[in-house]
């Protein structure tokens, strides 16, 4: 995760990084049009009965779980503010998936 870090900046999160300003480099880098190609759709997410907030956010899955909770960890980028955050959501939500294969460097 710290090539990530170093390469597309720290995500805001609630605990961890509140700073001010923090999440908007990674959100600029990876968002469509950022310099990464990663290219974040933003899809909104599905309650279940209908669709929200598609067009200002996207909900992204990671494979990390807090052990304590059994939450897992979920990157949020939000159009409105300009960030890219992080925090840990119940695996019942419905939010995108995206595969990402790591190459060995």
């Amino acid at each position: 995760m710290v090539e990530y870090t170093s390469a597309f900046g720290k995500a805001y999160s609630y605990t961890k990084n509140n700073a001010n300003g923090a999440g908007e480099g990674a959100y600029k880098k990876l968002i469509t049009g950022g310099s990464s190609g990663f290219k974040a759709s933003l899809g909104g997410q599905y309650n279940g009965s209908a669709f929200s907030e598609i067009g200002t956010a996207g909900y992204y899955w990671t494979d990390l779980r807090d052990r304590s909770t059994g939450e897992v960890l979920v990157y949020i980028f939000n159009a409105e503010e300009g960030k890219l955050s992080r925090l840990t959501e119940s695996k019942d939500k419905h939010f995108s998936c995206r595969c990402v294969k790591e190459e060995k460097v």
